[in-house]
């Protein structure tokens, strides 16, 4: 089948957040070579106040980081759900930024998706 180490198998997956990737899989290792997860974290938008608001297409992304910040123990008042990046939602974020060690600017951006992802 070939040289231990080679590369058998070119995988193409379905597009995920509009983002498609060749990843290889090696049979020696076992394992993805290419890390999809980070690859699609680099290209999530930067969200902060005044984003979300109707037909603004980040308003997914906003009820994403909503869920995100619920997951994590930092809902917004019982749970207020909203597509629009409000108040709230930025003073929950400021909270997680904090207690992720993070600059709490009330902004998701390339440094905090990364934290909210994280399995930890």
């Amino acid at each position: 089948m070939g040289n231990p180490g080679q590369v058998s198998a070119l995988i193409r997956p379905p597009v995920v957040g509009g983002v498609t990737e060749l990843i290889t899989a090696s049979p020696v290792e076992g394992r993805w070579q290419a890390n999809r997860t980070e690859k699609i974290v680099k290209q999530l938008p930067t969200l902060q106040i005044g984003v979300g608001k109707k037909d603004d297409p980040l308003r997914w992304h906003v009820k994403t980081l909503f869920y995100l910040l619920h997951a994590r123990g930092f809902g917004l008042n019982g749970g207020i759900n909203e597509t629009a990046f409000g108040d709230a939602l930025r003073d929950a974020l400021r909270q997680f930024q904090e207690a992720a060690g993070l600059s709490a600017d009330g902004v998701c951006g390339s440094n905090t998706w990364p934290a909210l992802l994280r399995a930890s």
